[in-house]
């Protein structure tokens, strides 16, 4: 079976499926949709790292990620709701499921860079905790084994969606948490050479980012970080807003909830199932 779904998924990369559902818009940034780009030639479409790029990585246990998007790049999602978004990665070796627990933050910032302290001559990470939970404990597992050895792409649907009002640049801040890992070349994601500084990384096997972030060296980068990286090819999923919930003003509990949604029967479900659901105490209708 898992042999069928490899060749299925490869298919449907072949072809360039659009994953958004119908009534969704998309805004690509980085020629998305062009599966044909990766070599090591530099003057492809994509480019991508050997060892480490934003948003994760699966060498180790624990990654965390800050990517600035700005407010010219998000242009037509000015006054829209944000459902989701995803990635754009290739993926070498991934030859086995290394799940992990997902959680993203949003936030929108005056900033269109990271700042950097002459007098430390270190990067420094952006705030999060005030920022807007987009997906609290999103849990995946063997999700990313169907790509193993050609293009893939990694979606993630925000628990709900979430205004954006376009006055200001988005930060989106992402960990990764999982205690399996991969000791050979992994997926690795492409970026955007047009848009450096626009995204820094942290990874680590001793402590996650968010406990990173409860040290005295917060929030500087350490050896255990990488800075000044171009942003990940990416593409959001917007809608039509409806005023419900904005970034600016939504919700800001702890991600303490396990993300994982259930039918009205109580049975868990997957990110696929269409109908009413049930996610942290709340109903969607997919």
């Amino acid at each position: 079976m898992k042999k069928i779904n490899y060749i299925l998924t490869l298919l449907l990369l072949a072809v360039g499926v659009n994953w958004a559902k119908a009534d969704d818009q998309t805004l690509a940034l980085g020629n998305y949709d062009d599966l044909t780009a990766y070599d090591w030639d530099e003057n492809q479409t994509y480019q991508g790292s050997w060892w480490m790029v934003a948003p994760t990585q699966l060498q180790v246990k624990h990654t965390g990620a800050q990517i600035i998007y700005t407010k010219e790049q998000l242009a037509s999602m000015k006054g829209k709701e944000i459902k989701g978004i995803s990635f754009k990665y290739y993926n070498l070796a991934a030859f086995q499921a290394y799940p992990r627990t997902i959680n993203v933050w949003v936030k929108e910032i005056d900033s269109d860079a990271f700042d950097y302290d002459d007098k430390a001559g270190r990067y420094k990470f952006y705030e999060y905790e005030d920022a807007t939970v987009a997906i609290a404990g999103y849990e995946y597992e063997g999700e990313l084994y169907n790509y193993a050895g050609g293009n893939g792409e990694l979606e993630l649907t925000f628990d709900q969606p979430l205004n954006y009002s376009g006055d200001k640049n988005l930060l989106m801040a992402l960990t990764f948490e999982g205690e399996n890992t991969c000791n050979v070349l992994d997926f690795n994601f492409f970026y955007n050479p047009d848009m450096k500084k626009k995204a820094m990384s942290y990874f680590s096997d001793r402590y996650t980012f968010g406990d990173y972030a409860e040290t005295e060296d917060w929030p500087y980068l350490n050896d255990d970080c990488v800075n000044s990286l171009e942003q990940p090819v990416t593409r959001f999923f917007y809608t039509e807003a409806d005023g419900i919930v904005d970034i600016t003003t939504g919700n800001k509990t702890t991600v303490n909830a396990d993300g994982k949604a259930y039918n009205l029967a109580g049975q868990r479900v997957g990110k696929s199932y269409k109908g009413i659901t049930i996610q942290n105490g709340k109903k969607f209708v997919r």
